[in-house]
């Protein structure tokens, strides 16, 4: 669910882009047939570029795998606490999820069941080769896919008609289509809403353009002396739409935009560039060794394959990993025990621990780095990796490795509270008789 979310946030923010490109740079422009292809095309691409991925070297590695462990005897209670609530809060996020997906379909079926009963209860007439669904009693005008649908109450039957002939040749509802059907699972997106609105309305300019020049005083007449009154299925293309017969007069008094300004396209290639950089580009690190006493040693994130617990064997890379974690964050557990001395005084806090796990599969040069004070906490971080087992040494191209790995430990008292940034807050002043707190341990298991 976490992936899709930060998929769905990529794609708005390279949509946003898009449209904003089109508003500042192409909206005023007369050429139609372009904003309809830079619209559809910006839509489709914005939904592609998360899902491309491109790697580049990067100067430095990573070597940091593991999250934060945090070392108290209420650890295994606060894991649990912590679990149960993500799985609840995951839980009625997809819940409501689907609940709106399953509305925007229902909605999109209802639209196709209504154009369905249309050409089902309709007159059908051939006017020239094309097929018409007269509409009794109605000034309705509109068209979906192959289908034409003119009430019987307009007059300017044959100007209506030429008009709607140039929305399905040019299959105008097809995009529109397109953005109902990526409504669905993207129904929260209110860009997708703006992108449907803004090929509407080049659909009806582009059409506008093409039907005016048969007779432009009676196309202007039978725009504005209409009465409106049209049923809106959001997917077709409506003759009569009120809220853009201002803009599509505007527009067809526009002179049409020079050469020069398709020029203006050009836009699209640098918001393409910086969304691929942005979001289809992943760093790695580079595969380069480096010689430490005339052995080869590699970042654990570098690393083809990673050095194995027993117990991690046969499995998937992918897999590995996470077992790597997981045993890992046992083997702490089951060995951590708080320094008698440091809990009287009370010392806490983080201790950055880096070792490196040689070609033989054994730890060596374990290093450590924790708070001020923080010496009794150090050495207890280095004696927890001292007993770490023999591992199945890495492997690069074949041959095994050394690796070096790195994991912060947070040393934390039990009952201390911590601030909105994770900071543990001092304790409060002991009272004369209060007993220095007894160490803390984690329970097995």
């Amino acid at each position: 669910m976490n992936d899709f979310l930060i998929y769905t946030l990529q794609t708005i923010s390279i949509q946003f882009v898009f449209l904003l490109v089109y508003q500042v740079f192409l909206k005023e422009e007369t050429f139609f047939k372009w904003n309809r292809i830079y619209l559809i095309g910006s839509l489709l691409i914005s939904f592609i570029i998360p899902l491309m991925q491109f790697s580049v070297e990067a100067n430095e590695s990573q070597i940091i795998q593991l999250n934060e462990i945090i070392l108290s005897d209420n650890l295994k209670s606060g894991l649990t606490t912590i679990s149960e609530t993500s799985f609840f809060q995951s839980f009625w996020l997809q819940v409501l999820y689907f609940i709106g997906g399953a509305i925007s379909f229902v909605f999109l079926v209802y639209k196709l069941a209504k154009i369905y009963k249309l050409i089902a209860t309709s007159e059908k007439e051939d006017f020239n080769g094309t097929k018409v669904y007269k509409l009794p009693n109605s000034n309705q005008a509109f068209s979906f896919l192959n289908y034409i649908f003119i009430g019987d109450l307009n007059k300017d039957f044959e100007l209506i008609l030429k008009h709607e002939l140039i929305h399905k040749k040019s299959a105008h509802s097809i995009d529109l289509l397109i953005v109902e059907l990526f409504k669905i699972p993207f129904w929260f997106n209110p860009l997708l809403y703006i992108f449907q609105n803004k090929l509407a309305e080049i659909h009806e300019f582009e059409a506008d353009a093409t039907s005016v020049v048969y007779n432009k005083k009676e196309y202007y007449q039978t725009i504005i002396n209409q009465v409106f009154q049209i049923d809106n299925i959001a997917f077709t293309n409506n003759f009569f739409n009120q809220s853009l017969i201002k803009k599509r007069i505007v527009m067809l008094q526009k002179s049409k935009s020079k050469r020069i300004s398709m020029l203006k396209y050009a836009t699209v290639i640098p918001v393409m560039l910086v969304s691929v950089m942005l979001f289809s580009t992943k760093a790695i690190a580079q595969e380069k060794t480096t010689k430490v006493n005339e052995v080869e040693e590699i970042p654990f994130a570098a690393i083809e394959k990673i050095p194995v617990f027993v117990g991690c064997e046969n499995v998937s890379e992918e897999e590995a990993r996470s077992c790597f974690n997981d045993k890992m964050t046992n083997h702490i557990n089951e060995h951590f025990t708080y320094p008698e001395e440091a809990a009287k005084n009370n010392i806490q806090g983080k201790v950055m621990i880096a070792f490196s796990i040689d070609k033989n599969g054994m730890v060596s040069e374990i290093i450590t780095k924790g708070p001020k004070n923080g010496a009794l906490l150090e050495t207890e971080a280095k004696r927890i990796m001292s007993l770490l087992p023999k591992f199945k040494p890495g492997m690069q191209k074949g041959k095994p490795v050394k690796v070096k790995y790195a994991i912060p430990l947070m040393f934390k008292l039990k009952g201390d509270k911590e601030n909105l940034n994770g900071e543990l807050l001092p304790p409060p002043p002991p009272s004369p008789t209060k007993k220095a707190p007894a160490p803390s341990k984690v329970s097995k298991g």
